[in-house]
């Protein structure tokens, strides 16, 4: 990947903190200036070489994450959108954080040995003790929730986990997988990913869902009360009848 260099990294970053500070009502809600400007200072004194988007994002992630605002993010841009989608094979499993530890929820492997269940215990053989504190410094949320991490890192999250491995904690296909089902460990040395294209297609055949509209508009009480119903923003509303 093409790297760039630090006094363009410098720039984005100062980029991002300009816009943080002009457009974000909450910015020091959860987060006073002080530790949010010595963040920025932490993140700034590592620009001292040229780096990769990649690395580039995985630097900024947890500093959007310390402003502790569930409805604050960072995503990589639309000219990466294709690379994140179809060339970055991820973990094949959907998982879920319960009482920090992390379990399969699914596994979307064809071998004949299932981790559906299993208890992770190592990837790459790196222990899950170490790699689940990485990622909730990185989640955002509403002031300290450790339960919207844990729901935001699930299969709620879409594939937020599987990414996340990827880029905080450099971990990539092939999968080394150490897990615990019942009394027996259980183990794999060279798992193929998926890439996130293909788990979505697989999650989405599997486990469909019905469709539940974004907003909805009906009259009640014989047509005297008008009730409109919006479950997300994410949706353009032109398209609502």
């Amino acid at each position: 990947a093409q790297e760039l260099a630090p006094a363009r990294l410098r720039e984005d970053l100062h980029v991002l903190q300009q816009s943080l500070e002009e457009g974000h009502s909450g910015l020091y809600r959860y987060t006073p200036k002080a530790e949010m400007d010595q963040v920025f200072e932490q993140a700034e004194s590592r620009l001292d070489h040229p780096m990769s988007w990649r690395q580039f994002y995985a630097l900024v992630l947890p500093i959007v994450a310390r402003i502790r605002c569930g409805h604050t993010h960072i995503t990589p841009g639309a000219e990466h959108n294709q690379e994140v989608e179809e060339g970055i094979p991820v973990l094949p499993f959907d998982v879920q954080i319960v009482d920090g530890r992390l379990w399969v929820l699914r596994d979307y492997t064809a071998g004949e040995q299932s981790f559906q269940g299993a208890e992770l215990l190592e990837i790459n053989g790196k222990k899950i003790g170490d790699l689940l504190p990485l990622l909730y410094a990185a989640t955002p949320v509403d002031g300290n929730s450790v339960s919207g991490k844990t729901w935001r890192l699930g299969p709620d999250g879409g594939t937020r986990f599987q990414l996340f491995l990827y880029f905080l904690a450099g971990i990539e296909a092939p999968y080394s997988i150490l897990a615990r089902s019942g009394g027996r460990m259980l183990h794999a040395e060279s798992l193929s990913g998926l890439t996130v294209r293909q788990l979505r297609q697989k999650q989405n055949a599997r486990f469909p869902r019905d469709p539940v509209p974004d907003a909805d508009f009906r009259l009640i009480d014989d047509g005297g009360v008008a009730l409109l119903t919006i479950r997300s923003f994410s949706s353009d509303f032109a398209d609502v009848d």
